[in-house]
Protein backbone atom coordinates (compact mmCIF):
# COMPACT_ATOMS: atom_id res chain seq x y z
CA UNK A 1 0.00 0.00 0.00
CA UNK A 2 2.77 2.39 0.69
CA UNK A 3 4.68 2.03 -2.68
CA UNK A 4 1.10 2.51 -4.04
CA UNK A 5 0.39 5.83 -2.41
CA UNK A 6 4.54 6.40 -2.99
CA UNK A 7 4.25 6.20 -7.18
CA UNK A 8 0.74 7.73 -6.64
CA UNK A 9 1.77 11.33 -5.10
CA UNK A 10 5.20 11.13 -7.61
CA UNK A 11 2.48 10.86 -10.72
CA UNK A 12 0.59 13.66 -9.37
CA UNK A 13 3.66 15.54 -8.77
CA UNK A 14 4.60 15.04 -12.19
CA UNK A 15 1.28 16.49 -13.37
CA UNK A 16 1.10 19.54 -11.05
CA UNK A 17 4.61 20.12 -12.00
CA UNK A 18 4.35 20.76 -15.31
CA UNK A 19 5.62 23.75 -16.99
CA UNK A 20 3.51 27.01 -16.98
CA UNK A 21 2.83 28.60 -20.18
CA UNK A 22 4.28 32.45 -21.60
CA UNK A 23 2.34 33.94 -24.20
CA UNK A 24 3.82 36.92 -26.59
CA UNK A 25 1.32 38.91 -28.63
CA UNK A 26 2.90 41.29 -31.31
CA UNK A 27 0.99 44.13 -33.24
CA UNK A 28 2.51 46.79 -35.93
CA UNK A 29 2.19 49.91 -34.62
CA UNK A 30 -0.65 51.40 -37.56
CA UNK A 31 0.31 48.88 -39.86
CA UNK A 32 -0.65 45.04 -40.31
CA UNK A 33 2.07 42.07 -39.78
CA UNK A 34 3.12 39.95 -42.60
CA UNK A 35 5.04 37.70 -39.75
CA UNK A 36 7.24 37.84 -37.11
CA UNK A 37 10.86 35.84 -36.32
CA UNK A 38 11.49 34.63 -32.79
CA UNK A 39 14.49 33.55 -31.87
CA UNK A 40 15.81 32.18 -28.60
CA UNK A 41 19.46 32.33 -28.16
CA UNK A 42 19.62 30.49 -25.14
CA UNK A 43 17.70 27.75 -26.04
CA UNK A 44 18.93 27.49 -29.51
CA UNK A 45 15.48 27.45 -30.72
CA UNK A 46 13.49 29.73 -33.81
CA UNK A 47 9.89 30.17 -34.95
CA UNK A 48 8.08 32.59 -37.08
CA UNK A 49 4.57 33.56 -36.78
CA UNK A 50 2.26 34.50 -39.68
CA UNK A 51 -0.49 36.69 -39.58
CA UNK A 52 -3.59 36.21 -38.47
CA UNK A 53 -1.96 34.65 -36.10
CA UNK A 54 0.49 36.62 -34.31
CA UNK A 55 0.68 35.03 -30.92
CA UNK A 56 3.26 32.72 -29.49
CA UNK A 57 3.13 30.37 -26.38
CA UNK A 58 6.64 28.88 -24.76
CA UNK A 59 6.51 25.98 -22.25
CA UNK A 60 7.84 27.81 -19.45
CA UNK A 61 10.60 25.57 -17.38
CA UNK A 62 12.18 26.04 -14.05
CA UNK A 63 14.50 23.37 -14.57
CA UNK A 64 17.07 23.40 -17.92
CA UNK A 65 16.89 19.14 -18.42
CA UNK A 66 13.63 19.34 -18.92
CA UNK A 67 14.41 20.18 -22.07
CA UNK A 68 18.32 20.46 -22.37
CA UNK A 69 20.18 17.48 -22.74
CA UNK A 70 19.88 15.70 -19.50
CA UNK A 71 16.16 15.22 -20.73
CA UNK A 72 15.78 10.80 -21.12
CA UNK A 73 12.37 10.18 -21.39
CA UNK A 74 9.86 11.66 -23.11
CA UNK A 75 6.34 10.85 -23.79
CA UNK A 76 4.51 11.79 -27.41
CA UNK A 77 1.02 12.62 -26.48
CA UNK A 78 -1.25 9.46 -27.38
CA UNK A 79 -3.18 9.18 -30.41
CA UNK A 80 -6.30 9.14 -30.61
CA UNK A 81 -7.22 11.52 -27.96
CA UNK A 82 -9.63 11.30 -26.75
CA UNK A 83 -10.04 7.66 -27.70
CA UNK A 84 -12.54 4.81 -26.70
CA UNK A 85 -11.20 2.20 -24.37
CA UNK A 86 -7.57 1.97 -26.57
CA UNK A 87 -5.42 4.11 -27.30
CA UNK A 88 -1.62 4.31 -28.20
CA UNK A 89 1.42 6.10 -27.18
CA UNK A 90 5.63 6.37 -27.65
CA UNK A 91 8.20 6.51 -25.12
CA UNK A 92 11.25 8.09 -25.69
CA UNK A 93 14.28 6.40 -24.50
CA UNK A 94 17.38 7.94 -24.30
CA UNK A 95 19.25 5.56 -21.37
CA UNK A 96 19.09 1.80 -21.12
CA UNK A 97 17.39 0.19 -18.10
CA UNK A 98 14.58 -1.00 -16.58
CA UNK A 99 11.28 1.51 -16.92
CA UNK A 100 8.12 1.14 -14.86
CA UNK A 101 4.83 2.68 -16.49
CA UNK A 102 1.77 3.08 -14.65
CA UNK A 103 -1.73 5.18 -15.15
CA UNK A 104 -3.78 6.30 -12.60
CA UNK A 105 -6.74 8.32 -12.50
CA UNK A 106 -7.07 11.98 -10.97
CA UNK A 107 -7.13 10.83 -7.47
CA UNK A 108 -4.09 9.02 -7.90
CA UNK A 109 -5.56 5.70 -7.98
CA UNK A 110 -3.29 3.38 -9.61
CA UNK A 111 -4.68 1.54 -12.13
CA UNK A 112 -2.14 -0.58 -14.29
CA UNK A 113 1.71 -0.57 -14.11
CA UNK A 114 3.88 -2.10 -16.51
CA UNK A 115 7.69 -2.84 -15.57
CA UNK A 116 10.11 -3.77 -18.29
CA UNK A 117 13.91 -3.15 -19.61
CA UNK A 118 13.70 -0.55 -22.19
CA UNK A 119 16.93 0.03 -24.73
CA UNK A 120 17.57 3.27 -26.20
CA UNK A 121 15.07 4.34 -28.65
CA UNK A 122 11.66 5.06 -29.23
CA UNK A 123 9.17 2.19 -27.52
CA UNK A 124 5.55 1.65 -28.76
CA UNK A 125 2.59 1.19 -25.95
CA UNK A 126 -1.28 0.48 -26.00
CA UNK A 127 -3.30 1.75 -23.61
CA UNK A 128 -6.39 0.00 -22.78
CA UNK A 129 -8.94 1.78 -19.76
CA UNK A 130 -12.26 0.26 -18.19
CA UNK A 131 -13.79 2.83 -17.42
CA UNK A 132 -14.28 6.99 -19.47
CA UNK A 133 -12.71 9.58 -17.65
CA UNK A 134 -9.41 11.49 -17.41
CA UNK A 135 -6.28 9.61 -16.40
CA UNK A 136 -2.58 10.34 -16.66
CA UNK A 137 0.31 7.85 -17.87
CA UNK A 138 3.87 7.98 -16.12
CA UNK A 139 6.66 6.44 -16.85
CA UNK A 140 9.99 6.24 -14.66
CA UNK A 141 13.60 5.27 -15.29
CA UNK A 142 17.13 5.28 -14.19
CA UNK A 143 15.96 8.68 -11.37
CA UNK A 144 14.06 10.64 -14.74
CA UNK A 145 10.17 10.32 -15.14
CA UNK A 146 7.69 11.41 -17.95
CA UNK A 147 3.95 12.04 -17.67
CA UNK A 148 1.49 12.60 -20.23
CA UNK A 149 -2.71 13.28 -19.69
CA UNK A 150 -5.15 11.57 -21.57
CA UNK A 151 -9.25 11.36 -21.74
CA UNK A 152 -11.20 7.91 -22.18
CA UNK A 153 -14.65 8.50 -23.60
CA UNK A 154 -15.64 5.02 -24.11
CA UNK A 155 -15.43 1.75 -21.78
CA UNK A 156 -13.34 -1.26 -22.27
CA UNK A 157 -13.15 -4.41 -20.88
CA UNK A 158 -9.96 -3.69 -18.97
CA UNK A 159 -7.35 -2.19 -18.23
CA UNK A 160 -4.25 -2.56 -18.85
CA UNK A 161 -0.61 -1.60 -20.39
CA UNK A 162 0.70 -3.66 -23.26
CA UNK A 163 4.26 -2.87 -25.37
CA UNK A 164 4.05 -2.82 -28.63
CA UNK A 165 7.52 -2.82 -29.43
CA UNK A 166 10.64 -0.43 -30.34
CA UNK A 167 10.26 2.35 -33.52
CA UNK A 168 12.92 2.34 -36.11
CA UNK A 169 15.52 4.31 -35.07
CA UNK A 170 15.05 6.78 -37.94
CA UNK A 171 11.54 7.29 -36.56
CA UNK A 172 13.56 7.64 -32.89
CA UNK A 173 15.37 10.33 -34.90
CA UNK A 174 12.47 12.22 -35.94
CA UNK A 175 10.62 11.72 -32.95
CA UNK A 176 13.12 13.39 -31.20
CA UNK A 177 13.24 16.73 -33.27
CA UNK A 178 9.23 16.59 -33.26
CA UNK A 179 9.40 16.81 -29.36
CA UNK A 180 12.05 19.87 -29.68
CA UNK A 181 9.73 21.46 -31.72
CA UNK A 182 6.23 20.88 -30.60
CA UNK A 183 6.62 22.87 -27.81
CA UNK A 184 8.64 25.87 -27.50
CA UNK A 185 10.88 25.77 -24.28
CA UNK A 186 12.10 28.95 -21.97
CA UNK A 187 13.06 29.37 -18.86
CA UNK A 188 12.94 32.35 -16.65
CA UNK A 189 15.85 34.82 -18.28
CA UNK A 190 16.45 33.20 -21.46
CA UNK A 191 17.88 35.78 -24.26
CA UNK A 192 14.77 36.81 -26.74
CA UNK A 193 15.33 38.00 -29.90
CA UNK A 194 12.16 39.34 -32.32
CA UNK A 195 11.41 41.15 -35.20
CA UNK A 196 8.58 41.84 -37.62
CA UNK A 197 8.22 42.03 -41.21
CA UNK A 198 5.20 43.86 -43.28
CA UNK A 199 4.77 45.05 -47.30
CA UNK A 200 4.56 48.86 -47.04
CA UNK A 201 4.29 50.60 -50.85
CA UNK A 202 4.86 47.08 -52.07
CA UNK A 203 8.22 47.22 -50.38
CA UNK A 204 8.95 44.36 -47.19
CA UNK A 205 10.16 46.66 -44.26
CA UNK A 206 11.31 45.49 -41.08
CA UNK A 207 10.29 46.24 -37.32
CA UNK A 208 13.43 47.56 -35.34
CA UNK A 209 14.54 44.22 -33.64
CA UNK A 210 13.88 43.69 -30.31
CA UNK A 211 16.54 41.30 -27.75
CA UNK A 212 15.70 41.24 -24.48
CA UNK A 213 15.62 38.72 -21.13
CA UNK A 214 12.28 36.77 -21.41
CA UNK A 215 10.41 35.46 -18.50
CA UNK A 216 6.55 36.46 -18.44
CA UNK A 217 3.71 36.74 -20.89
CA UNK A 218 4.09 39.83 -23.03
CA UNK A 219 2.59 42.14 -25.93
CA UNK A 220 4.85 43.98 -27.79
CA UNK A 221 4.23 46.97 -30.70
CA UNK A 222 6.73 46.81 -33.25
CA UNK A 223 7.71 49.45 -34.82
CA UNK A 224 8.83 49.93 -38.46
CA UNK A 225 12.16 50.68 -39.89
CA UNK A 226 11.09 53.80 -42.75
CA UNK A 227 12.16 52.61 -46.26
CA UNK A 228 14.18 55.06 -48.51
CA UNK A 229 10.94 55.09 -50.37
CA UNK A 230 8.58 56.72 -47.52
CA UNK A 231 11.86 59.07 -46.19
CA UNK A 232 11.88 60.26 -49.60
CA UNK A 233 7.50 60.42 -49.94
CA UNK A 234 7.97 62.66 -46.70
CA UNK A 235 10.81 64.87 -48.26
CA UNK A 236 8.53 65.88 -51.35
Amino acid sequence: MKRVFAFSLLTLMCVYTMAQNITLTFTGRDIKLNRVHVINHTQGWQKTLFWPDTTLTMQHSSNITEWGQGQTLQFSQNNPNPFKATTNISLSVTNKGMATLAIADVSGRVLATHTLFLQVGVHSFRVNLAATGTYVLSACQNGQTSSVKMVCNGSGSQNKIEYQGLVKMQDFISFQSLLHNQDFPIISGDNLEYMGYAIINGIETTTRNIAQAQGISQTFILQFIETEYQQSEKNL
